[in-house]
């Protein structure tokens, strides 16, 4: 029976001891002691948030979606833009063609022009040496002149005649084949002379439309990269307004 009362004096003992520490501790960083009842209140800390003004990413959002529509107007303006250039190259590239092929047509025209020429100087050589064989006939002539009767004398001078008037003509219609053939020569270096203008500009309008290409493609990079650019910041503000 001593036994049994004695465990309930310990239990009792320790209770108290419990609770007594207990209510003993002191909280430092959020409770002020009391000095008459040894009791104490809390401090509550002054909550510190960040602003969210959902009507601000509202609006950024807004914004953001009219930038992407003016980026997209933008983007089709470009593609019209390559479209009336690739147009203005096609036009350059074909005239370039044209010349190339006018080039052709001249220089043939020259090689045979050239070829007409040497062929004109052959014959000339071949005339000047039957000129000098008609003087040297007509020479001998003379010399037999007295050996001769009046009628075969009569007749070896109309050959002869004939044979100069002829050399002659054949002369003539040389001059003439010879001046035709100067002034197609003529010809020829003044149209060489005005495919070498058109030929440079031709040049210079594709170096330009080259540089104008070259912009229109920075542009274009330009565009995709604020398109990007823009669709991450409203696809931001959508996850934003969700969690909100």
């Amino acid at each position: 029976m001593k036994s049994k009362h004695l465990n309930y004096a310990l239990v009792f003992i320790f209770v108290v001891f419990v609770r007594t520490v207990g209510f003993s501790q002191v909280v430092n960083d959020t409770a002020t002691l009391k000095a008459d009842n040894k009791d104490f209140t809390y401090k509550w800390a002054e909550l510190v948030f960040q602003t969210v003004d959902i009507d601000s990413v509202k609006q950024q959002k807004v914004d953001n979606e009219n930038y992407l529509k003016s980026i997209e107007l933008l983007e089709d303006r470009l593609q019209n833009n390559k479209k009336e250039l690739k147009m203005l190259i096609n036009q350059a590239n074909d005239e370039a063609r044209v010349i190339s092929n006018e080039r052709k047509y001249v220089a043939d025209k020259k090689k045979f022009t050239k070829d007409e020429d040497k062929f004109l100087k052959t014959e000339k050589s071949y005339r000047d040496k039957e000129a000098k064989l008609l003087m040297v006939d007509r020479k001998g002539l003379k010399k037999l002149s007295k050996e001769l009767n009046n009628e075969e004398l009569r007749d070896r001078t109309l050959k002869l005649d004939e044979k100069d008037n002829k050399i002659k003509e054949l002369e003539s219609q040389w001059n003439k084949r010879r001046d035709d053939l100067k002034y197609s020569l003529s010809e020829i270096a003044e149209k060489e002379a005005k495919l070498d203008r058109r030929e440079v500009e031709v040049n210079n309008r594709l170096r330009e439309l080259d540089r104008t290409k070259s912009a229109l493609d920075l542009k274009a990079k330009q565009l995709n990269l604020e398109k990007q650019q823009t669709k991450l910041e409203i696809k931001k503000s959508k996850a934003l307004l969700k969690t909100n």
